[in-house]
């Protein structure tokens, strides 16, 4: 029991985790584009050169949110993946990834598990983000904010502080902690030899058990059939659901929990775009 409790809890730090990672990246990463023209956003021309410097490294920003939402949408459904055998993620991956990245995460991780070459990606795409938004401004404040004051009309320039990194490590590392629980009881199993003693001891008492009754209390033969088999059911039906325990993996509700995972990362970029837009005076 204490192994399917424990990945329980595993699945649902995960679930916390990704649910945070995205408000984040969506909050940090995203929001400052919303601030951004509109013909920045969507150019008509692709030799306009009105964007300067600090638009297009916000224009990066948010492409670089984007794709750890959508690394962070997919992150569920590989685990699932990963620790079920038969299951495939392939289209899932290519429906939610860019080409190039879902060609590398299908065929270019050098046989490394997907969960792992997905918390790899996001490190680095952190890594990135950060330093597009210490490049474009020096402020140390929790979010700052640099309005142009030469440029009134002109988009005020965002900046992800160390503590906002920080905070986007630590729920990374909070990912990582709940692959390595689910693998750490994936690689240890149960002894065999462990199973296979406690099966014949419980086939051996159920063997004896009709001898004893009917040589110590003279049951009839029909209460005697009856009793022997309301306990051989319940024995070993605790024995039956005591190996289905110790092989957690099939019994979570996976599939669910997985569009949870992917639902919850929508649901927080969406929320961002759809908050009305502070005005800045």
């Amino acid at each position: 029991m204490n192994r399917l409790m424990e990945v329980r809890k595993a699945w649902g730090l995960m679930g916390r985790s990704i649910r945070s990672l995205a408000g984040l990246a969506a909050t940090y990463g995203v929001l400052p584009g919303l601030s951004l023209p509109e013909e920045l956003i969507n150019p008509h021309d692709e030799n306009d050169e009105n964007d300067d410097n600090d638009d297009s490294q916000q224009l990066d920003m948010v492409a670089t949110s984007l794709l750890i939402g959508r690394y962070l949408a997919i992150f569920g459904w590989c685990m699932k993946a990963a620790f079920r055998r038969g299951e495939d993620d392939s289209e899932i991956i290519r429906a939610a990834l860019p080409r190039e990245e879902a060609e590398w995460l299908l065929f270019g991780t050098n046989g490394v598990g997907r969960p792992v070459a997905i918390l790899s990606r996001l490190r680095c795409l952190i890594r990135h983000l950060a330093t597009l938004s210490s490049s474009s401004s020096s402020s140390s404040s929790l979010y700052a904010i640099n309005a142009h004051a030469d440029q009134p009309n002109k988009p005020q320039n965002f900046t992800l502080s160390p503590l906002i990194h920080l905070a986007l490590e630590e729920r990374l590392y909070d990912l990582e902690q709940s692959f390595g629980i689910c693998n750490r009881i994936l690689m240890s199993p149960i002894p065999p030899t462990y199973t296979r003693h406690t099966s014949r001891v419980l086939c051996l008492f159920l063997f004896l058990l009709p001898l004893a009754l009917a040589g110590v209390n003279n049951m009839a033969p029909l209460a005697l059939l009856l009793s022997v088999s309301t306990t051989t059911y319940v024995l070993v039906g605790i024995d039956e659901i005591g190996l289905e325990i110790e092989h957690p993996f099939p019994l979570l509700p996976m599939q669910g929990m997985a569009l949870a995972f992917q639902r919850n990362v929508e649901n927080q970029f969406l929320l961002v775009g759809d908050m009305p837009k502070l005005r800045y005076k």
